[in-house]
């Protein structure tokens, strides 16, 4: 509903749905953020690869988010917050991107 929850989903939702189809699992993941997103990074089945700047895929035109979440590295440190903290969401937000997430 606004450009600011864009913001946070966006990277939330890609990486935890990444993160998820790790063969070790999300809390491992988790636990294991730099090793998994290492991982994430190159899995072909995600577009997470294109955002992080592993790959480069002609198919996706990653402009338009790589402007609202920022250049690779900026891009990283935004999903490691958002996956491990979520510092800065409010509690309503939080519970819409897990309602997303969970159920849908």
């Amino acid at each position: 509903d606004s450009e600011e929850y864009l913001h946070w989903v966006v990277p939330y939702v890609m990486v935890k749905n990444t993160f998820e189809m790790h063969e070790k699992g999300y809390s491992w993941a988790v636990n294991n953020f730099e090793t998994a997103w290492e991982w994430a990074a190159r899995y072909p089945f995600s577009s997470l690869g294109d955002y992080s700047g592993a790959r480069n895929s002609p198919i996706i035109d990653s402009h338009h988010i790589k402007e609202m979440v920022g250049e690779p590295k900026e891009f990283k440190n935004l999903c490691k917050e958002m996956i491990l903290n979520r510092k800065g969401m409010e509690e309503d937000k939080i519970e819409a991107i897990n309602y997303f997430s969970y159920e849908n």
